[in-house]
């Protein structure tokens, strides 16, 4: 039984499934004949992010049945993947090899390719490993047309076509369907450690974070974390002797900064009701950011390396208020999207924020390649 998924509360009106591609070929041009809003579906762990639809009634347009590996060369380290595999499914295929797919994603029964690939979803490992767009080599995308496109290759010096990968990864679905996608794997690494040390001062946890960072120990992240205290996440990967060495070092940097180490703790927060945010701020400006943000978060988590903050909010604040705060307080240059609203506070708000001069250009390619609106009309930045 497939999953129905609501977004702000509403269901869709019907639920296509396709078997193969060339089904999704049907479907969606049987709905653009009727203009029939489609929005694809893959595990929607990412499903409530986007303004509301412009549309009184919408179809989910699911990958759960295009979930196989299609075509896996070992040797090349590439692997072509229908688009509703889940990461933890194809991480078991590729670990059989002793490979692996470096895209940390916080909910890998459920995630699926096509949907880390719309969102370019990256987690703690970014850092080291950049985002899904950057280990994208190909794609299959069913445009609004019913015509199949395909973008790149199977193998890593083909780059015909990249930029059209890059075109669909962070598009939240609103250019087509992807049906299948082809990414560079790497060797699985012979030890992963994560370290958690403990600071009773969130201003002394941010400086000792940068630290690390400039030290050039090479962790594949460093993730600050604050709820009631601050938590500092340091990710290693490696050989056991680089792993053991650099484990050292970071023990004695962080210890000198009076941080003391503590036991991992869980960051499974998925089912919290809340409000939610994804701030980029230059890596400079996260000591005066996270200060802003700590009178006003429940919970929140800084990626040290990259200036990304994910921040969860009371669900009682008022939002109106909090947006503007927000908006004036932030340094100039940042970025503040509302990753998880309320409906009602969708209304008279673009979650993406104030559209950037480069959105005339998104709204340029949503227009000539999906001219009926078919894909999640309304979604994504300027409300395209």
């Amino acid at each position: 039984m497939s999953k129905i998924f609501t977004i702000d509360g509403i269901a869709p009106d019907g639920r296509f499934s396709p078997q193969s591609e060339a089904e999704a070929v049907e479907i969606v041009n049987s709905c653009a004949a009727k203009r029939d809003v489609l929005v694809p579906v893959g595990g929607g762990t990412a499903l409530q992010t986007g303004n509301s639809l412009v549309a009184s009634q919408w179809n989910s347009l699911s990958t759960e049945n295009l979930n196989n590996v299609i075509d896996f060369s070992p040797e090349d380290m590439v692997v072509t993947i229908g688009a509703g595999t889940t990461m933890s499914n194809l991480r078991d295929t590729l670990r059989a090899e002793g490979q692996f797919l470096p895209i940390d994603c916080q909910s890998p029964d459920d995630a699926t390719l096509g949907g880390i690939i719309a969102s370019n979803y990256a987690g703690d490992w970014r850092p080291a490993f950049g985002t899904p767009r950057d280990r994208l080599l190909g794609l299959r995308v069913v445009l609004a047309d019913s015509t199949v496109v395909r973008a790149g290759g199977k193998v890593v010096k083909n780059v015909a076509g990249y930029d059209l990968c890059k075109l669909f990864a962070g598009s939240w679905g609103t250019l087509g369907f992807i049906t299948e996608a082809t990414f560079k794997t790497n060797p699985i690494p012979a030890i992963t450690k994560s370290l958690y040390f403990h600071s009773s001062s969130l201003s002394v946890a941010i400086e000792a974070a940068l630290q690390v960072h400039c030290a050039r120990l090479q962790p594949i992240g460093i993730k600050l974390m604050f709820e009631d205290n601050a938590v500092l996440k340091v990710v290693l990967m490696g050989s056991e002797e680089s792993v053991d060495w650099q484990a050292k070092e970071v023990n004695f940097l962080l210890s000198q900064c009076g941080l003391l180490p503590t036991e991992g703790i869980s960051e499974d927060d998925r089912h919290l009701p809340r409000i939610r945010a994804k701030i980029s701020v230059m890596p400079s400006d996260l000591p005066s950011t996270l200060s802003v943000l700590q009178s006003q978060c429940k919970k929140m988590a800084a990626q040290i390396p990259t200036g990304i903050v994910d921040c969860d909010f009371l669900s009682e604040t008022e939002f109106s208020s909090l947006n503007e705060h927000l908006r004036m307080a932030l340094p100039p240059g940042s970025q503040l999207v509302w990753e998880e609203l309320p409906p009602e506070n969708k209304l008279n708000t673009d979650i993406w924020g104030t559209p950037r001069p480069e959105w005339k250009v998104m709204k340029q390619l949503k227009e000539t390649m999906d001219p009926l609106n078919l894909f999640s009309p309304g979604r994504f930045v300027g409300r395209i």
